[in-house]
């Protein structure tokens, strides 16, 4: 081949290599390249030879050399059973509490003076949003005040005391503070465990009601304390209906040990294990 023949070539690859993209030309297609990575198997913690499997971590186009940035798998993740071992954090997230003012109210004069409030002339009542403590109160003419929003019984009753003492303020002076209640309140905790939730309603079936069909939680409806609990198989507890933060610690202390024998081993690093949890509960606001 001549020296212009050779020139001619060079200028008409010249031209493709800025046209054609590299990933497209003939010279340049590859075929893909997988980078196979042994992983070990953790069998109670100890790295087990015999139990290597091999993963396609990352598919490599070309020669090119990539850094290989791999997640862990499912055998690489082991649960410590200490971890599962302390006090169970039950907390109080609403507190609903009920008093009366024994007199007329005038919702319109008390939301003209009142911050942060809506006047619901259509239902009769005026809802006040409280800063400190964070809560929600609802008043209506005729003097009864719900206040709901709370998450400790000092923090409902100083809500309380704070609307009434307001109203007296700003509209009757004649207000007094009356047959002051907490009608509910609402705590959760997460245990340590998860549970059967069969087994649980079939040996305690009056205290239980299970519709899987309906709602995934079981309802526990306890007598003494009166209240409700309201149980996952996950382990998650809601207790509603309690009136006081004895009453909820009370039910807690009473069902944990029924709960304990209904537990769900779980699987850490290959093997089934059963975690013990200890039966402290601690009450948090």
């Amino acid at each position: 081949m001549s020296h212009q023949a050779q020139f001619q070539l060079q200028q008409i690859a010249g031209v493709i290599s800025s046209v054609v993209p590299a990933e497209l030309r003939p010279s340049s297609i590859r075929p893909n390249i997988y980078t196979l990575v042994r992983i070990p198997c953790f069998v109670n913690n100890a790295v087990s030879p015999s139990h290597a499997s091999t993963q396609v971590i990352q598919v490599i186009s070309g020669p090119t050399e990539a850094s290989l940035v791999t997640s862990p798998s499912p055998a690489e993740v082991v649960v410590d059973g200490a971890d599962l071992q302390g006090k169970i954090d039950l907390r109080v997230r609403n507190v609903v509490s009920m008093f009366n003012v024994c007199c007329h109210v005038d919702l319109h004069a008390l939301a003209m003076c009142t911050p942060n409030v809506v006047y619901e002339l259509s239902r009769g009542v005026v809802m006040w949003q409280l800063r400190n403590p964070n809560c929600h109160a609802r008043i209506s003419a005729c003097g009864k005040v719900i206040v709901t929003g709370a998450t400790s019984e000092m923090a409902a009753r100083k809500a309380s005391r704070r609307v009434a003492r307001w109203i007296q303020q700003k509209v009757n002076p004649s207000v007094c503070f009356a047959d002051y209640r907490i009608t509910n309140m609402m705590a959760s905790c997460k245990l340590p465990f998860g549970l059967r939730l069969v087994d649980l309603a079939l040996a305690h079936p009056k205290e239980c009601s299970y519709e899987p069909e309906i709602n995934t939680g079981l309802i526990w409806r306890n007598s003494s304390p009166k209240l409700t609990l309201r149980i996952h198989s996950t382990g998650s507890v809601t207790i509603t209906g309690a009136t006081s933060e004895a009453n909820v610690l009370s039910a807690m202390d009473s069902l944990y040990p029924v709960l304990l024998r209904y537990k769900v081993a779980y699987r850490s690093g290959g093997t089934i294990e059963s975690p013990l949890a200890t039966s402290v509960v601690s009450l948090r606001f």
